[in-house]
Parts: structure tokens; C-alpha cells; sequence
């Protein structure tokens, strides 16, 4: 299965925040992790349910050019932040959704917004490995999405949380939004 289709796998595990219904989390995730996408693409058909891929590719922030990559071909160099633009066409405002992601070589808290609205740093990942990819997923609370021109603001920070040290350099790809839409 690709990373996407890994990242979206799961998404459905927890299910349960964008529906709503506590039940629903309680849901087998092994089920979940052995759907493939275009199966994932009839859940999302038949549920109400839609995902917006914000950002495929990996992208480095930090501030150290020179950082050691481990793709064949390096992710772009977009420096401590970057704003990231995306659309949830018919998005049910009333309704929770779930960000999700991957980096790799997380050793500083980032800090992320969406259409200027903090997010948690739940769970406040920071690699002890160094070397490995983490898989995230966040909580967006209702009344945040909308259905055109969402704004991602994702920010690597320096070890104390600012912004203007020495920043954490890792790597994010697979940005994804599973949301409900309005029925």
C-alpha cells in the first residue's frame, strides 16, 4: 500500500470524531489499515464523508539547507513556514474533521494553524529515533473548515517553541483532511 494510502487507512480509524458518535470509534482498526484507497474512496462515496489531499509531497522546513535527507530525491527547501491553500468542497461546518500527516525527524513542537486557528499539538510528537516516519493525526474542531480557500500554516520551531533560533529541521508529507459534508 503507498504512504497515502497507509495515511488514509488511518484516517477511518478514528471515524468516530468526524461522525461524531462515540460507537463508531470502538470500530476493528485492522479493518480500517487493510482497506485499500479506492476502497477507502467508496467508504467516503457512501458515508458522506470526503478528504482533501493538501500537500502529497514532502516539503523540508528547518533552517539548515545542508540537512540530511532520506529520499532518493530531496524535498524542497520551504525554509521555517509555509502556508499551505486547499478547498473541502461542501464541507458540513457543524461537523469535526481529522488532519492528518506524516513527518519524519521531529525534534522541536511545530506549530501549525489552520484558516488562522491554532491547532493542538496533541499528541506532541518529537522523534527519539531520529530517522523515522511518525504518522499524525489532529482533531479539527467544528466551524474552522470551509468549503473554499483553506489556508495550513505549518512552522517549524527552535527547541524552546520560538521562531527565530536555531529551527527544527523535518520533514511533512501525505497532509490530508477527512471531513463530512453536508448531506
Amino acid at each position: 500500500m503507498s504512504a497515502l494510502g497507509t495515511t488514509l487507512a488511518r484516517f477511518w480509524t478514528i471515524i468516530a470524531a468526524v461522525a461524531g458518535t462515540v460507537a463508531a470509534l470502538i470500530t476493528v482498526v485492522a479493518y480500517y489499515e487493510t482497506k485499500t484507497v479506492p476502497e477507502l474512496s467508496r467508504l467516503e462515496e457512501s458515508g458522506g464523508f470526503a478528504s482533501a489531499l493538501v500537500q502529497e509531497d514532502a516539503m523540508h522546513f528547518g533552517n539548515n539547507l545542508g540537512w540530511i535527507q532520506p529520499l532518493d530525491n530531496p524535498a524542497p527547501f520551504v525554509e521555517g513556514s509555509r502556508n499551505i491553500s486547499f478547498n473541502c468542497p461542501d464541507v458540513d461546518p457543524n461537523q469535526m474533521a481529522i488532519l492528518t500527516f506524516e513527518v519524519y525527524d521531529i525534534t522541536s513542537p511545530r506549530h501549525m494553524e489552520l484558516n488562522g486557528k491554532v491547532l493542538p499539538r496533541q499528541p506532541e510528537i518529537v522523534n527519539a529515533d531520529h530517522g523515522t516516519w511518525d504518522t499524525i493525526v489532529i482533531i479539527i474542531n467544528r466551524d474552522i473548515l470551509v468549503s473554499a480557500d483553506n489556508v495550513l500554516r505549518v512552522q517549524s520551531l527552535d527547541s524552546s517553541g520560538g521562531t527565530s533560533g536555531n529551527l527544527d529541521d523535518f520533514l511533512i508529507r501525505n497532509i490530508a483532511v477527512l471531513y463530512k459534508q453536508r448531506i
